[in-house]
């Protein structure tokens, strides 16, 4: 069965998730290590320590329609967010996003 990396904030994260990239502080000092098992106490202190996000990984369940329509979805989600008349760079900004979301469901 195929994984796949999800990046969310420690506070979405329950224990006994896997991390799928290493936790590190601001100046790159590794705190856990990719493939640690995650536990309430870990998650506790990542949280104190200000921890915005952490890579888990998750088992891929989802069939290929599943994720095209989740896809197509956020999508029209950053395109609702970034409507209305704008300046190249909201433009190229909106579209990098949509590609950065893109990279990540494949």
């Amino acid at each position: 069965m195929k994984n796949r990396t999800l990046c969310l904030s420690p506070w979405r994260i329950k224990p006994g998730m896997i991390l799928a990239k290493p936790a590190t502080r601001q100046d790159g000092a590794v705190l856990l290590a990719a493939g640690t098992e995650l536990t309430a106490d870990q998650l506790e202190h990542l949280r104190q320590r200000g921890c915005e996000a952490l890579c888990v990984g998750m088992a891929e369940n989802r069939d290929a329609e599943e994720i095209r329509r989740e896809v197509d979805q956020v999508e029209a989600r950053v395109c609702h967010i970034f409507r209305g008349p704008g300046s190249n760079a909201r433009t190229e900004l909106a579209a990098a996003v949509v590609a950065y979301r893109r990279l990540g469901a494949a």
